[in-house]
């Protein structure tokens, strides 16, 4: 197993599989998504999917009180990041929904790691909230 592989797996058993739903979904509307995202469409679907992430994620960090500070990169992170996981999607579309669902929704949630996109007190913040919010609904 090589050390892409590895840490895809680690991932997926250090953290809920938080975007296989995301990735069920996708697999269930092939068609619908294929058609969406074709050449023929252009680019309007691509970029508005797009955008609705970007506001998605700033919404949940908000939600996660993980306000990113004034920070005038962090648009471009957003965007960056939302274009990623629609590229990610694109390809995984072309690719006739192969790797499993299981290993994508562990894959893209690798890219929230601390490193580019989050600072390690933010990633530690999400993490922390994740936890809290496990434990009560394991128990309650």
């Amino acid at each position: 197993m090589g050390k892409q592989q590895k840490y895809i797996k680690r991932a997926f058993l250090d953290l809920l599989p938080i975007y296989t739903e995301y990735f069920t979904y996708i697999k269930q509307h092939q068609e619908v998504f294929t058609i969406l995202f074709s050449a023929r469409m252009g680019d309007d679907f691509t970029n508005r999917f797009s955008r609705a992430i970007a506001k998605t994620r700033h919404d949940t960090l908000r939600y996660w009180h993980l306000d990113p500070e004034p920070n005038p990169w962090l648009a471009f992170q957003e965007n960056l990041l939302a274009a990623s996981y629609v590229s990610i999607i694109k390809t995984w579309l072309n690719q006739d929904c192969q790797p499993s669902i299981e290993e994508m929704g562990a894959y893209l949630s690798t890219l929230w790691r601390p490193g580019f996109f989050y600072n390690e007190t933010q990633y530690q913040r999400a993490v922390q909230y994740m936890d809290d919010n496990r434990t009560a609904v394991l128990s309650g």
